[in-house]
C-alpha cells in the first residue's frame, strides 16, 4: 500500500525483493513494490531487470540507493528510450552499452540472489547450468568450508534431479511431501512402476538434450564460466572469492556431453 493506502503491486517475491531492493541499493519497500508493478506491466523479468539497473548504475548512469532513477529508468522500458531499449534486453546489453565490465551473467542470464563468493555451490550451478546462472536449476546451500569435489557433486547432483522434475512440469514444492509419494503418483499415470533409477534416467536425458542444444546453438565450454568478478573481487565481510578452476567446472556435466 502506498501513504494513501492504495494497492502499489499484487504481491512481493523474495528475487524481487533482493534484485530491486538490495542489488541496487534500494531499502524503500515501496519504491520496490512499484518497480516490481512496473515490470509485470510492461511484461520484464524483475531479476534480469533488477541485475540489468545494478549494472547501469555501477556504471555510474545514476547512483545506488536512487530508488526515483530506478523507476526512472524502468518507465524508459515502456517508453522506448534507447536506455529503455537497452535495459529491456537485459544486464548484458546494458553492460555493453556502458562499456562496463562488471555484469554478474552466465550465458546472458543473470544470477540469483545467492552471491557465488558466499555460496560457491551455486557458483558451480550457475555456470554449468544449460539455462545459464539459474538458482532453480540445481540449488546447492553449502558454504565456503565444503570441498570443492562436494560442491562439483552436489551441483550435478542437483541438476540431474531439477531437470527430471522441471519435465514433469509440476511445482518444485511438489516434492515437499517426498519423492516416493511423487514417484507413486507417476507411476499411477503411466500404469507401471517408476522408481529413483527412473528419475535419475530422464533428468540425465534432459540434461544430455540441453546440453547438446546449447553446442549446436553455438555454445562452448568457456561459456561454462562464472564473470571474473567473483573471483578477481572478494566479498566482504569476510572477503572470499570464488575458486573454481575451469577443469572443475568442466567435470560437472561432462558425463551429459
Amino acid at each position: 500500500m502506498d501513504e494513501a493506502g492504495s494497492p502499489i503491486t499484487s504481491a512481493l517475491e523474495y528475487e524481487t525483493i533482493w534484485a530491486m531492493g538490495a542489488m541496487i541499493g534500494n531499502d524503500d519497500l515501496d519504491a520496490v513494490a512499484r518497480l516490481d508493478f512496473l515490470c509485470d506491466d510492461i511484461g520484464v523479468d524483475t531479476m534480469n531487470t533488477g541485475t540489468a539497473l545494478a549494472v547501469a548504475m555501477d556504471a555510474g548512469y545514476t547512483s545506488f540507493g536512487d530508488a526515483a532513477g530506478a523507476i526512472e529508468m524502468v518507465a524508459q522500458i515502456a517508453s522506448g528510450t534507447e536506455l529503455g531499449r537497452v535495459l529491456g534486453n537485459g544486464p548484458v546489453a546494458v553492460g555493453r552499452h556502458f562499456g562496463h565490465p562488471r555484469v554478474p551473467v552466465v550465458k546472458g542470464q543473470s544470477i540469483a540472489g545467492y552471491d557465488p563468493r558466499a555460496m560457491p555451490g551455486m557458483g558451480v550451478t550457475y555456470a554449468t547450468s544449460p539455462m545459464g546462472a539459474d538458482h532453480t536449476a540445481g540449488f546447492v546451500g553449502a558454504d565456503s568450508s565444503t570441498p570443492t569435489t562436494a560442491l562439483v557433486q552436489a551441483s550435478q547432483s542437483a541438476q540431474v534431479h531439477m531437470a527430471a522434475l522441471d519435465s514433469m512440469g509440476v511445482c518444485l514444492f511438489a516434492q515437499s511431501g517426498g519423492l516416493e509419494r511423487l514417484f507413486g503418483a507417476i507411476a499411477a499415470i503411466r500404469g507401471e512402476p517408476f522408481g529413483h533409477q527412473d528419475w535419475e534416467d530422464i533428468g540425465s536425458q534432459c540434461l544430455a538434450a540441453e546440453r547438446q542444444f546449447n553446442r549446436r546453438a553455438g555454445l562452448t565450454r568457456e561459456d561454462d564460466r562464472l564473470p571474473q568478478m567473483f573471483s578477481n573481487e572478494d566479498l566482504p565481510p569476510h572477503h572470499r572469492s570464488v575458486s573454481l578452476s575451469d577443469k572443475e567446472l568442466d567435470g560437472t556435466l561432462a558425463p551429459f556431453g
